[in-house]
């Protein structure tokens, strides 16, 4: 960590663009740094949200093609052209029915989450008239999703799993035959098997062998619930909350077992794998490492102090990426799986959840 920079907001999104940062937050304003020297970042402004229609704070933002483009909640989507990075300008609008959420870019499309109305696709070939495309409606409240090829499997809390067809970007296709009702949040998919945390369920089975048909096979109960999951062949390794460290035998998705259960000091929220090693996002207590060589008796060999919560891990090669919220994002060196260490940490003054 070289610097940080007090807002005196709340900054939950941040995004890069030159020698500039935009951060998006709450009280009406999203705020411009000034980052040449990122060992002195220098404020620039604090503009306000609330132009004629604007709104209160934002929910997400990135940069598409010299333009920043912010979720504003109910007042939907907002493009601002960075012509001149210090001083943007709004240059357009896209309404959406309910509370726009996150955006995401592929391919020339922005997909918007719409929360209660589902899924917005809309076309910035023009991006001072931004066209909307698409909407697909989930029915209730989006909650997660996993893609498959040019299939995306949606998670809603209310109306179950549905299935999406995006071989047309532009032209989402609902499957509603291959939806399965239920009642279902996170979900995570590897190869040809997906889990899903179920209400009242556990973890459920998902067969993704045809994805624009996933079959829905058995589940285990665990001590609570699943936020997060990492799979290695028959072995699926879940971030169970208060339940810890949860071990599951996968290789029979009817009849899945559980194998091990490991109590963490405060509530597992995320997991991913390194080899035999498999690292865990602890709220309290930050990394721990575990020798996953007997996946039935996981034995904790280290663990790395974070003072921030680790709501999400990605490995690249020996590194822990951890987006660790309102402390940004940590790099952590696990060559050492015994001794993880803290190498360098981002801090843009916001929160990041997940990578």
């Amino acid at each position: 960590l070289v610097n940080t920079l007090t807002s005196g907001y709340w900054a939950n999104q941040a995004v890069v663009y030159g020698n500039y940062a935009y951060l998006g937050g709450d009280y009406g304003h999203y705020w411009i740094v000034d980052i040449t020297d990122p060992r002195s970042p220098q404020t620039v402004s604090f503009p306000s949200l609330n132009d004629p229609g604007g709104t209160r704070y934002t929910t997400d933002l990135l940069i598409v093609n010299k333009t920043l483009v912010t979720a504003e909640n109910d007042r939907g989507i907002r493009f601002r052209d960075l012509t001149s990075p210090r001083v943007p300008v709004r240059t357009g609008t896209v309404s959406t029915s309910h509370w726009a959420q996150r955006i995401r870019w592929h391919e020339g499309l922005l997909y918007v989450s719409d929360y209660y109305k589902g899924l917005r696709v809309v076309d910035m070939g023009n991006r001072r008239d931004p066209m909307p495309a698409a909407r697909c409606a989930v029915g209730g409240s989006l909650w997660s999703g996993a893609g498959v090829g040019d299939i995306l499997l949606v998670t809603d809390y209310e109306q179950g799993l549905s299935v999406w067809d995006l071989s047309n970007p532009a032209a989402p296709v609902s499957l509603e035959a291959a939806g399965i009702p239920g009642r279902f949040s996170e979900i995570v998919v590897n190869g040809t098997r997906a889990l899903a945390s179920g209400y009242d369920e556990g973890v459920v089975m998902f067969d993704v062998t045809q994805p624009s048909a996933p079959a829905r096979r058995g589940s285990v109960i665990i001590s609570q619930v699943m936020y997060d999951a990492a799979m290695d062949g028959d072995i699926a390794y879940v971030a169970g909350g208060l339940g810890g460290l949860e071990v599951l035998d996968i290789a029979d998705l009817d009849q899945p077992k559980r194998l091990a259960a490991l109590p963490t000091p405060s509530s597992a929220r995320s997991v991913a794998r390194m080899g035999r090693y498999v690292f865990v996002g602890d709220f309290e207590t930050g990394l721990l490492a575990y020798d996953c060589t007997d996946p039935s008796s996981p034995l904790l060999v280290g663990q790395c102090t974070l003072g921030a919560y680790p709501v999400d891990i990605v490995m690249k090669d020996t590194m822990a990426l951890v987006a660790a919220d309102r402390e940004g994002i940590l790099v952590v060196d696990c060559a050492d799986p015994a001794n993880p260490v803290l190498v360098h940490g981002f801090h843009p003054g916001g929160g990041t959840r997940t990578l």
